[in-house]
């Protein structure tokens, strides 16, 4: 059996919510195993672990940061990560050398962005196919330093065939047979049939009215509550549905939270049946997250955006594709988010006009699509080439002042 290794992150949920959905797609027909790039084999160049406390690395300062919604913050630290880990480059490919030699995988997936160059030349020095697959609409920061053209057997799999998305890619040094279109990876159950009755039931979830999911990603949100005080002046009977995530301290401050007759409420914790709840749910209320944009195309719900605050600069582009699509709305800081909902709530012609162009919109199935690209990754015998003595790592200033 042929072994794959997926390279992953704890940074965010959409990371490990994308390797876990390959793993499934995969384990039947291949040795899978999962990895933390940066917890586990690039340890040792955490900076925070080594300046700061032993237990506390890169990603949990990050996923506090989402947690508390500072994404300011949030993007001050990804933009040093990029230059840091630019600097450690060739200590990178050493130590993904070693561990590729330890490993010796078949074919290496990666789901993580910043280093996928230090990636690209650790497997095609040791011949290993390369599967790249962004977490994000916006590549940008899985091309970051990023040229292609140098491995005969690496691949780029995109979400959607959309004009946008292939413009980003065009930035990077990737040549277009490189790229293929395979759909978003989310977990199995999201391409199943639902039975409505039975999710409402089994949730307790009311079905006489509107159900607004407010969603705000794996890490959960310290500000769900304000949205819930918000939307608790809805005058349309709405029953919402708070998906906590791993934020269980949060759950106490919703609960004690009044709310009219005609408003109801439950609290979800994290739960692997996101998409039974998305599809008994007439509207979407999520965080920028493309895992999280994405199981919303998928469910053909329409979603809105929170844009009450700063956005994490690789969420930006989601804004974007949604409304050039007519696929949901964006929630603005500008205005109350009761008004807000409520007009797109009540507007019967906009909420068709978004589900239909969500029906309408092209979507792969990437649990069929992505085995098939593997299997021909495989199988593809490239011709083998004297490697370049000068090639290096790192080709651009890397610090300026």
């Amino acid at each position: 059996m042929k072994k794959v290794l997926i390279l992953t992150s704890t940074g965010g949920g959409g990371h490990i919510s994308v390797s876990n959905a390959l793993n499934t797609y995969l384990c039947s027909t291949y040795d899978v195993k999962e990895v933390l790039v940066f917890k586990h084999i690039l340890k040792s160049l955490d900076p925070f672990m080594s300046f700061i406390f032993a237990h506390i690395n890169g990603e949990n300062i990050y996923n506090y940061l989402i947690r508390k919604k500072w994404y300011f913050l949030a993007n001050l630290l990804y933009n040093f990560g990029e230059h840091y880990f630019a600097f450690r480059s060739n200590k990178i490919g050493k130590i993904l050398d070693t561990y590729f030699i330890k490993e010796k995988p078949d074919l290496v997936i990666s789901v993580i962005p910043i280093i996928n160059q230090d990636i690209l030349l650790a497997t095609k020095k040791l011949n290993i196919p390369f599967l790249l697959i962004p977490t994000d609409l916006d590549t940008t920061t899985f091309l970051y330093r990023l040229n292609g053209s140098n491995h005969p057997n690496f691949k780029l799999s995109l979400a959607f065939d959309d004009e946008d998305i292939h413009r980003i890619t065009k930035q990077a040094s990737i040549s277009q047979n490189q790229i293929t279109i395979n759909g978003f990876p989310l977990r199995t159950d999201f391409f199943k049939d639902k039975n409505k009755a039975q999710i409402h039931k089994k949730f307790n979830i009311p079905d006489d009215k509107p159900v607004i999911l407010l969603l705000m990603g794996t890490q959960g949100s310290n500000n769900m509550s304000r949205f819930v005080k918000e939307l608790a002046m809805l005058t349309t009977p709405t029953h919402l549905i708070c998906c906590i995530g791993k934020n269980k301290a949060i759950s106490p401050l919703i609960s004690t939270i009044p709310l009219p007759d005609h408003i109801s409420l439950s609290i979800i914790e994290f739960t692997q049946q996101i998409s039974d709840l998305m599809d008994i749910s007439d509207l979407i209320i999520t965080k920028s997250g493309s895992v999280s944009v994405c199981e919303t195309i998928y469910s053909n719900i329409p979603p809105m955006l929170d844009a009450t605050s700063t956005i994490l600069r690789w969420e930006q582009f989601n804004h974007h594709f949604i409304t050039k699509h007519q696929l949901g709305g964006i929630i603005s800081g500008k205005t109350s988010i009761a008004k807000q909902v409520e007009m797109v709530l009540s507007n019967k012609e906009l909420l068709t006009t978004f589900r239909n162009n969500l029906l309408a919109y092209k979507k792969k199935q990437s649990p069929n699509e992505i085995p098939q690209l593997i299997a021909s990754m495989l199988a593809y015998k490239p011709t083998k080439q004297k490697e370049a003595s000068c090639e290096k790592r790192y080709t651009e200033p890397i610090l300026q002042n």
